[in-house]
């Protein structure tokens, strides 16, 4: 039952729809349909500025943290409980039920869980997230080029086995959540993040999907 109990809390927080409900509170649109049409921070970012996108990617990376460190305190870290929430956390943020299990790529709420796991795995990750933004500019590159090399952080900085192995499908998601970006980087298409355009925090005409 304790399965059961904690998968569904754990899916429930994890659906919590962080960037529709800034948007629809900033400009009473759904964000589903404005510019790349994702439900996460970076979309966020580019329609209303850095910070909303930062309050978006927070809040999201919280509803990730929460549920997996409560488990690992009242069960321990090698308990399959962790489990259990981490990939509920992670199904419900990719596929929410609040919104028509159409939802995010699981990034933020991927770093909430890793926070909770391996602080020091968390912190790493998050250098190479950010050497690999200067260089480059795209955020889904920083985000696949984190997710790839995360288990191997995972292990690096000696977390239990079953944490990497779960960490490597986790991270396996992930990407294939990006494969658009993939897409659009093949074929370069895809968009850098343009930190004049989330300093104008405004909606454009042309972000709006017809």
């Amino acid at each position: 039952m304790s399965f059961l109990i904690i998968f569904i809390i754990s899916y429930i927080i994890g659906s919590f729809p962080t960037a529709f409900i800034i948007c629809r509170f900033l400009s009473g649109r759904d964000i589903r349909t404005m510019g790349s049409g994702n439900v996460g921070a970076t979309n966020v970012a580019r329609l209303f500025g850095f910070t909303y996108g930062v309050i978006t990617f927070l809040l999201d990376c919280f509803k990730g943290f929460l549920p997996v460190f409560l488990v690992i305190r009242s069960y321990g870290i090698h308990s399959n409980l962790v489990f259990i929430s981490a990939a509920a956390i992670l199904l419900g943020h990719m596929w929410p039920v609040f919104l028509g299990f159409k939802g995010g790529k699981g990034v933020a709420s991927g770093v909430g869980i890793i926070i909770a796991l391996n602080l020091p795995a968390a912190c790493v990750s998050f250098g190479v997230f950010v050497v690999v933004f200067i260089v480059f500019r795209y955020i889904s590159v920083s985000s696949i080029t984190a997710a790839i090399l995360m288990p191997f952080i995972m292990w690096y900085f000696a977390s239990p086995l079953k944490i990497v192995v779960f960490i490597s499908f986790a991270s396996a998601l992930v990407v294939y959540m990006h494969r658009k970006n993939i897409r659009r980087l093949v074929t370069k298409t895809e968009p850098r993040l343009s930190f004049p355009e989330m300093a104008a925090k405004s909606i454009k005409k042309e972000d709006i999907r017809k």
